[in-house]
């Protein structure tokens, strides 16, 4: 898989577990400090409103933590079209959310914090039907499907209807499907949230190989 301009951004409290077990350049974003031009705050000028800026081509990890409650899916949400801002702006990748929703849902892929899967698909139909949702064509969308289904290792499990998965493949099952478009920004909320520790540390390796 080509991780060229690939920027994954993880909420949550679980980004701590990846950063104990990797090497690689990861910016860690809060509300009161600046990580690798990510994210910004400038009360003088915009109050206490946080700002997310997209470096254009800027591919790395990125996490934004807060406690419970503090607003991080709400944040997601509005990054990702699913909820529109009571006030102000914000853009993904320059395209504002709201004026151009369609255009940021088309280079970003996202994995929700509650799992989203029907379960009477296989693993095969769950990511062939999301590339149609796409228009993406039947050569490209077979290729892409092996590709990913090999990565997150369930190859095997493919023609399974979801229902019959562990936790830990519905999870990775997700993952593949966030990347079917190849999206230029991945967001993740919660990405091993109810996962056994074994099962965590395959989707952060997986997260890795994506670098």
């Amino acid at each position: 898989m080509d991780p060229i301009g690939l920027a994954v951004a993880i909420l949550g409290a679980a980004i701590s577990a990846f950063l104990a077990g990797t090497g690689s350049a990861i910016g860690i974003a809060t509300a009161a400090q600046t990580a690798n031009g990510v994210l910004s705050e400038d009360p003088s000028k915009f109050g206490r409103v946080l700002i997310l800026v997209a470096m254009p081509g800027t591919q790395g990890i990125y996490g934004l933590l807060g406690t419970k409650g503090a607003g991080k899916t709400t944040t997601i949400s509005i990054l990702t079209t699913l909820l529109e801002p009571t006030a102000g702006e914000a853009e993904v990748l320059g395209l504002d959310v709201v004026k151009r929703a369609g255009a940021a849902r088309r280079r970003i892929g996202v994995t929700f914090q509650e799992m989203v899967l029907d379960d009477e698909l296989t693993g095969r139909q769950v990511m062939d039907y999301h590339g149609r949702l796409y228009r993406m064509g039947k050569a490209e969308r077979e290729t892409k499907i092996d590709e990913l289904l090999a990565l997150v290792e369930l190859e095997e499990a493919a023609e399974r209807k979801a229902k019959t998965y562990s936790g830990g493949m519905k999870r990775r099952l997700e993952l593949a499907r966030a990347l079917m478009t190849s999206p230029e920004v991945l967001f993740l909320d919660e990405p091993t949230l109810g996962l056994d520790p074994q099962t965590r540390a395959r989707v952060w390796n997986y997260l890795r190989a994506l670098k």
